[in-house]
C-alpha cells in the first residue's frame, strides 16, 4: 500500500489479510476502497462476499457473489458459495442452479488443472447437492489421492461424504484431519 496506494489490488491484499485474521470491519473497509478504485476486481467482490457470509449477512453476500460471477463467469468458487447462501435462505431452486454452474465450471477448470484439489473439493459439494453421488465419490477419491494429508482437503471431503450419505467416511476424514 505504501508503494501503490491507488491500486485496487493492494487494498484487496490488505483486506484478505484482515479477513484471514477475522478483522471483518477492517476487511470490509479495504474491499470497499478497492471497489471504489476499480469496480471490476473479482477478488474484492469474492472475498467481501465471504466476509458477509461469515457474518450472516446473506443478502449482501448473495449480491457480492453475483457480482463476482459477473466479472469472472469461468470461476467455480463464487457459485459454489452462492449455492450455500441460497440454501441458507431456503431458496432451493436458485441453490440448484448455482450448483449446476459451479460443477460445470469446476469440470472445465479440472480439464486444464486436473490436480486442483480446491476445484475437486468444491465440485464435490456441488455434485452432492445435485444428487450425483457416484461422481462426487470419484471427486473425493481423487482429492484424497492428491492431498489426503491436508486438513482442508480432509474437511471438505468429509463435508462431501456427509452430503452424499456416507457418515462413516466423513468421520474417518475428520478423525484423520485432527491427528
Amino acid at each position: 500500500l505504501e508503494l501503490l496506494p491507488g491500486l485496487a489490488e493492494s487494498h484487496v491484499s490488505r483486506g484478505l489479510s484482515h479477513f484471514v485474521h477475522r478483522r471483518h470491519a477492517a476487511a470490509i473497509a479495504e474491499f470497499e476502497t478497492a471497489l471504489r478504485l476499480d469496480p471490476n476486481v473479482f477478488e474484492a467482490y469474492y472475498f467481501y462476499a465471504r466476509v458477509c457470509f461469515q457474518r450472516g449477512e446473506l443478502e449482501r453476500a448473495e449480491e457480492l457473489f453475483r457480482q463476482a460471477e459477473r466479472i469472472n463467469p469461468d470461476d467455480f468458487q463464487a457459485p459454489t458459495l452462492l449455492r450455500q447462501v441460497y440454501q441458507s435462505l431456503g431458496r432451493e431452486k436458485e441453490a440448484l442452479a448455482a450448483a449446476r454452474r459451479s460443477v460445470e465450471r469446476a469440470l472445465l477448470h479440472l480439464e486444464l488443472n486436473p490436480d486442483d484439489t480446491r476445484a475437486l473439493n468444491l465440485g464435490l459439494g456441488g455434485l452432492a447437492s445435485l444428487g450425483r453421488k457416484d461422481e462426487a465419490m470419484q471427486f473425493a477419491k481423487r482429492s484424497l489421492e492428491i492431498d489426503g494429508d491436508n486438513p482442508d482437503t480432509l474437511y471438505n471431503v468429509a463435508c462431501g461424504y456427509a452430503l452424499v450419505g456416507e457418515p462413516e467416511l466423513a468421520l474417518d476424514c475428520l478423525e484423520h484431519a485432527s491427528l
